[in-house]
């Protein structure tokens, strides 16, 4: 299994999004997530059937509402470095900045994430694709194009970096 949070790098006692506080500021400090993500994959493998089921962990579904693809960078290598000292095997997802779309990969600066260091070398770049015709997730009406689904793809089309398995 992978887990992942859907907390878009945030924090709310009323679970609602117009209360959450975000990553970096004083109610959400950097490295608050890598604190929580550490803890959780520790009592993951203290367990050792569900640990035996674990796959990895993806940080943080999509990262959106943080000022720059550099916070995200930041924190997501704080998060790496904390796992790290829990479990060297778990797989590690990092989302694409902002709302995590391959349409929107390069645009949004997210070939910064390819400079993330894991020494474990197990880290996944992940990102959403969706198939309505504006790539936005918004499936309430019949205009999809049939090549929707695999154009977008030709926009992450990148020079991974050589030490990165894909």
């Amino acid at each position: 299994c992978i887990r992942d949070s859907h907390n878009y790098v945030g924090y709310s006692t009323t679970n609602t999004a117009a209360n959450r506080q975000k990553i970096g500021t004083a109610a959400v400090p950097h490295g608050a997530l890598a604190d929580v993500d550490a803890k959780i994959v520790a009592l993951i493998k203290s367990d050792p059937e569900a640990y035996a089921a674990f796959y990895g962990i993806d940080l943080c579904n999509e990262p959106v509402g943080i000022p720059s693809v550099d916070v995200w960078v930041k924190e997501a290598q704080l998060c790496i470095d904390a796992i790290r000292k829990i479990d060297m095997e778990c797989a590690i997802a990092v989302e694409s900045f902002d709302w995590a779309t391959t349409a929107s990969f390069k645009a949004k600066g997210n070939e910064k994430l390819f400079t993330l260091k894991d020494p474990a070398n197990r880290i996944e770049i992940h990102t959403h694709l969706y198939m309505d015709e504006n790539a936005g997730g918004g499936y309430g009406h019949d205009n999809i194009d049939s090549q929707v689904g695999v154009n977008p793809v030709s926009y992450t089309h990148l020079t991974l970096p050589t030490n990165r398995e894909v």
